[in-house]
Order: C-alpha cells, then sequence, then structure tokens
C-alpha cells in the first residue's frame, strides 16, 4: 500500500503536515507541542513496545514546568519521586572527602513507564505508526518524502528527526555517526543490586581511582541503581570489573558495605559507552534534529530530558511564529544550542577528570574545560544570552 498525500494537502483542522520519527521523550513532546501548534502530525517509532527500561532520569525544574505546561503533571506523580539529596566522596584518601548537594524540586523518574505514558499522553489527533522504520527520505521543493519499512510513501512539510543518539534521519540527511558522535574512551557499568541503601535516604556520588559512581535508591524497594564510570578494555572480563567497582564502593565508605558486597553477584548489569552528539548543525532544508539525535549530552548529565523538552517546546514556538520553516529552525537551534553545548562540556570534562588517573591528564582536562567555560562569556553577556545558557523555559 502507498500514501501520496501531498504535504499541502488539508487534514483536519491542520493544513501542514509534520512526521516525527522516533517515540521517546523527544518524540513524544514533539508530536504533542506540533499537534497543539496547529500541524498535521505523524509519528513513527520502530519499537512497539516504549515503555520498557528500568532505569531513571532526571527531571530538574525545567522539565517539569515544561511538563506541566503539557498538562503532564499527573504522569509525572506517576512515575517519578522527590529526587533525594546526594552525599558527594570524592578524592583519593582512604576517608574521602565528604558533602552534600541538595537537589529540592528535581524529580527522578523511571525511565521505561515514563517514556509509555508520555507516548500515550499524545492527543489523539496525531496519527503513531508503532513498529514501523523509515527506510529513506527525499527532498523536493516544497515537500519531503518519507519511505517506510511497511512500503507506504508519505509527503511532509517538515520531518523532526527524534531518533536518539544513533539516529537514521541524521545519518540520511546531515551526517553519518563516525562524524557526529563523540566518544572519550569512558564506559558506563549500569547495575541493578538488589540491595537497600542505609545512607540515610541520600543518594550518593564517588569520585575516585579512576572512576566516578552514581548511586540511587529505588523508592518503596529494597533496590538501587548503580552507574560507574571508568576506562575499560574493548573486551572487558566482566567479573573482573564487577570486583574492582566493589572494592571502589567498599572504599567509600562503611554505609556502602552492603551494596559493594552485593556488585560481583549481580545479574541486571549492562554496559554503554560516554556518548554525545555533536555536529556543526541540526538542520538542513526541511529536516530537522530534536533531543538526543541533535544534542546527546549523555545520561550521567541528568539533563537529557531538560535538553528534549526544551527543545520541542522551542521548536514548535519559533515554527509558529515564523513561516519560514529553515528559519524558524535557525532560530530553534540558536536558542537551544547554548544549554546543550555547554552542558556537554561540562559533562565530559568531569567524566574525563574522574576517570584519569595521571596527574598531568587530569590537569589538561581541567585546564580544557575553563577554556571551555571562558568562551561562553561573550553569550553570558546579554540577557537572552544568559537566558538560552541556563536552558530556562521560555514563559
Amino acid at each position: 500500500m502507498t500514501h501520496s498525500t501531498p504535504a499541502a494537502a488539508s487534514k483536519g483542522r491542520a493544513d501542514r503536515r509534520a512526521l516525527v520519527v522516533g517515540g521517546g521523550i523527544a518524540g513524544s513532546s514533539a508530536a504533542w507541542w506540533l499537534e497543539r501548534t496547529g500541524w498535521d502530525v505523524v509519528l513513527v517509532e520502530e519499537n512497539r513496545d516504549t515503555s520498557r527500561g528500568a532505569y531513571l532520569i532526571q527531571l530538574d525544574r525545567t522539565a517539569l514546568t515544561i511538563l506541566e505546561r503539557m498538562g503532564a503533571t499527573e504522569i509525572v506523580e506517576a512515575v517519578s519521586f522527590p529526587a533525594p539529596a546526594i552525599s558527594l566522596r570524592l578524592g583519593r584518601r582512604p576517608r574521602p572527602r565528604t558533602s552534600s548537594l541538595d537537589v529540592g524540586g528535581y524529580r527522578l523518574a523511571h525511565r521505561g513507564p515514563l517514556i509509555g505514558a508520555l507516548l500515550a499522553h499524545v492527543p489523539d489527533a496525531v496519527e503513531q505508526r508503532p513498529g514501523i522504520s523509515l527506510t529513506a527520505l527525499e527532498h523536493y521543493a516544497d515537500e519531503v518524502r518519507a519511505r517506510f519499512s511497511d512500503g507506504t510513501v508519505d509527503a511532509f512539510d517538515i520531518v523532526v528527526g527524534a531518533d536518539g543518539i544513533h539516529s537514521t534521519v541524521r545519518r540520511m540527511m546531515l551526517a553519518p555517526d563516525s562524524h557526529s558522535v563523540y566518544h572519550n574512551g569512558v564506559s558506563h557499568i549500569w547495575i541493578n543490586l538488589d540491595q537497600e541503601m542505609t545512607t540515610g535516604n541520600k543518594a550518593v556520588v564517588v569520585g575516585r581511582e579512576g572512576s566516578l559512581l552514581q548511586i540511587y535508591p529505588y523508592p518503596g524497594t529494597a533496590r538501587t541503581l548503580l552507574v560507574a564510570a571508568l576506562r575499560v578494555p574493548a573486551d572487558p572480563d566482566l567479573p573482573a570489573l564487577l570486583g574492582q567497582i566493589s572494592v571502589i564502593a567498599h572504599r567509600a565508605g562503611h554505609d556502602l558495605a552492603n551494596l559493594a558486597d552485593a556488585i560481583p553477584s549481580a545479574t541486571e548489569v549492562r554496559l554503554t559507552r560516554f556518548a554525545q552528539t555533536r555536529q556543526s548543525r541540526w538542520h538542513t532544508r526541511r529536516v530537522v534534529l530534536v533531543g538526543d539525535a541533535a544534542h546527546c549530552i549523555d545520561p550521567l548529565s541528568g539533563m537529557g530530558a531538560h535538553g528534549a523538552l526544551l527543545g520541542t517546546s522551542t521548536l514548535a514556538r519559533e515554527l509558529q511564529a515564523t513561516p519560514d520553516v529553515t528559519q524558524a529552525f535557525a532560530h530553534y537551534e540558536a536558542r537551544v544550542r547554548p544549554f546543550t553545548q555547554i552542558s556537554q562540556r561540562a559533562t565530559a570534562r568531569t567524566v574525563e577528570y574522574f576517570t584519569h588517573t595521571d596527574t598531568r591528564e587530569r590537569l589538561t582536562t581541567l585546564i580544557r574545560g575553563m577554556g571551555e567555560l571562558a568562551a561562553t562569556l561573550p553569550t553570558a553577556l546579554s540577557r537572552i544570552g544568559r537566558h538560552s545558557l541556563a536552558g530556562r523555559a521560555t514563559p
């Protein structure tokens, strides 16, 4: 079967058609905002079940503000919980320096249920095509034609790539992963532990011995999430790696002993690579990227939901204000890029600093980070620039 709907044809109350590729946080929110600002939206997601995934996503104040504007407050309350204060344990000494960080107002959400609920929150007017993947995009003078895995072809005014760090849309229209995805040699080891934290309702961040550990409780359960960032071989010995992480956790405090003892026998373990999407532009002609497809910051940053929700709401606002889609794309990128770029650099340098064991390499990383921070000063001199750097949601 083949669709051949002209991009300019009216469908319902909208006379502009948008294709959103990807059903995660960025894709669901893009579809929601575009439909609410007058677009006829089709959303395709190659996975039929997007609600799986037992890890945590941070929702900071900006993310929560935008979700509230989307009418998703009940979703947030159902799938998230107040973020605990954080005990920071940094340094190489036998007893690490300890300080506390209060993140009042933030929440932590269960990844799979949040994504599933946001996809269900997309307006009924949006045509959702689960289990369908994009196979080709063809640019014409006043439309983009998309070909799909079920053999259909459809035409759109714009295409929004919200399909993650390994974006099909980005590879088709802008750049291959080899030119747009940044790796720094650090890996993440995600470990779910059937142990309850005994740290007095605090999360723990440990930076020592060439590693950065983030340890968070799963409220209401006797379970804990531990994410370790460190440099590992391409084909690591998993038992040896878990043993190394166990030793680091033991040395970070007696109150982590039960977790440290459970690490070597953990069965829910996943390895990923530190990765960020870095490229010179997020759009070309009638195609634009949002979320991780445009600016993946890395899960350890806790800024992914902030960046995705800020980007999609900003994109819809600029498209509403500017008839020329290319100009609207440029305005969206100019507004969102300062925040995502400084967040990427800060996250990368922090992870690189703690996962280096050589003092000279640490110093080099610190100097680079200071230089990148200094480069933002011209932007920070204006009110709009400061607003963009902070990634604030526009009223």
